[in-house]
């Protein structure tokens, strides 16, 4: 790597995203610092015995890390067919860093498309393992084979990143491009949907519940002012149940708390819920479930006494108070 990248390069932004498993990462940087034991730097440094440096993969030119990761003609069959995913006919840098920093400008909102910017972590990684076990291994180069990991790999990350994302293993390795689709909606979304402020003279609570697979549930809220000050905030655990249960404990655990504050004789309440069934529950006790019509009835009670606002919200607006009552199961 040209000297004058060190003292310019963000590393955290080009490298260290996250993305993929640290010593993948630790890899590609390895790669950008020029690193990597590539037949041409053994050669350089006297180590490789033989006089073949040629690429193990095409066997047509000297392998060095340009080469290999960029232009040889299998790596180049296998980035072009991930670019295609995305309709994207791809022209790469073959200097590594000029390759990474160029990556993300190549599709729009990268900055928010998790799959986009992992690829090249899937493909150099996958490259260098199956390079290896043709070197090491006696291996035969298999392209297909090469391609099919590069996406099972890219998939099998994703899906560790984003446990909650809707999409299965099979459908991302089918077409990686529709996680980028999932992305961007979501980021779409929740930047339409973020979370908004009271008017002034209210104070907004927003309330969440969560259960684990084993039913144990966790509730969890905060109470802020005009400004997005944090006033009060809770965590705690709440026995085991339903999560539907657990939205209404939240709901109560809320109300009671904001009594018993400072604030109650001199502010307007809103509480805000990312469970429709149980807000509509709340205001009308009538449609609830037999079940939870003792407590619903109970807290309408407390809502309407004392003209306080009861809100749906979508879940992106409710993302602290849902990371709250997850963190209050334990």
């Amino acid at each position: 790597m040209a000297p004058e990248y060190s003292s310019m390069v963000n590393w955290v932004k080009v490298v260290w995203l996250s993305f993929a498993p640290p010593k993948v990462e630790a890899f590609v940087w390895r790669i950008l610092h020029g690193r990597i034991p590539v037949k041409a730097e053994l050669s350089k440094r006297g180590v490789l015995l033989s006089s073949d440096n040629s690429c193990f993969l095409c066997n047509n030119a000297p392998e060095t890390v340009k080469h290999l990761f960029f232009s040889c003609n299998i790596s180049w069959q296998i980035w072009a067919t991930l670019g295609n995913y995305w309709g994207i006919s791809l022209v790469l840098h073959q200097n590594p860093m000029s390759f990474f920093l160029a990556w993300p400008q190549l599709l729009s909102n990268s900055a928010h498309d998790h799959m986009w910017l992992l690829i090249p972590y899937a493909v150099i990684w996958s490259i260098w393992l199956h390079r290896n076990e043709i070197a090491f291994q006696n291996k035969h180069l298999d392209t297909r084979q090469l391609l099919f990991i590069v996406k099972m790999r890219a998939a099998w990350w994703y899906k560790a990143k984003k446990s909650d994302t809707s999409l299965s293993l099979e459908s991302i390795f089918s077409d990686p491009s529709i996680a980028s689709c999932l992305d961007k909606y979501n980021f779409n979304n929740s930047a339409r949907c973020s979370w908004k402020p009271p008017p002034r003279g209210f104070l907004k609570f927003n309330v969440d519940g969560a259960c684990d697979k084993t039913g144990k549930c966790g509730i969890g809220g905060l109470l802020r002012n005009h400004l997005g000050s944090i006033l009060l905030e809770f965590s705690k655990g709440a026995g085991s149940g339903s999560s539907v249960l657990a939205e209404i404990l939240a709901i109560k655990y809320a109300i009671e708390s904001f009594i018993k504050s400072e604030w109650f004789s001199s502010s307007n309440l809103i509480i805000e819920s990312d469970s429709k069934v149980v807000v509509d529950w709340i205001s009308s006790p009538s449609s609830s479930n037999s079940t939870f019509s003792k407590l619903v009835q109970e807290l309408n009670v407390y809502i309407t006494s004392e003209c306080w606002q009861l809100r749906h919200i979508h879940r992106s607006q409710n993302i602290r108070a849902n990371t709250l009552a997850k963190r209050g199961i334990g």
